[in-house]
């Protein structure tokens, strides 16, 4: 989501495309010559795709939870659904959704240094203004 949404602001009007998910390659060139029909993205990874291809922050909402609620998806391939969601609940200020999905990414990756560390910026109070300079006046 992080890839995408730099390439949308640093490439305006231009098309943003997830070409790989781990080691698998997702992304095809809609001009390619057309995979062989075993070869063609299977149907949890179409839903990882169109979860991490969403516009918007809503869209992304919207289609990960798709995603996630699709029995076609295992619990441990969450994983990249749940932290899509999150990041685009912060965005549009959803902070109880934003915790929620951290927390079940969690659930699917205990160890997963993100999740943690934005779970932990979602519960730590913001930072206290600074002190104002004393009136010499």
């Amino acid at each position: 989501m992080h890839a995408l949404d730099q390439c949308r602001r640093h490439n305006p009007g231009e098309e943003c495309k997830v070409y790989a998910m781990g080691r698998n390659v997702v992304w095809q060139d809609a001009d390619a010559p057309r995979a062989m029909p075993g070869s063609q993205l299977s149907a949890s990874d179409r839903l990882i795709r169109e979860c991490l291809d969403g516009d918007t922050p809503r869209i992304r909402v919207d289609k990960c939870s798709q995603a996630i609620a699709s029995p076609e998806l295992a619990h441990a391939k969450k994983r990249n659904p749940y932290d899509v969601r999150a990041r685009a609940y912060e965005q549009i200020a959803n902070m109880p959704g934003a915790e929620q999905d951290y927390r079940a990414l969690l659930s699917t990756d205990p160890d997963h240094p993100a999740a943690k560390a934005r779970l932990e910026q979602l519960h730590s109070p913001a930072a206290p203004p600074a002190p104002a300079p004393p009136n010499r006046g």
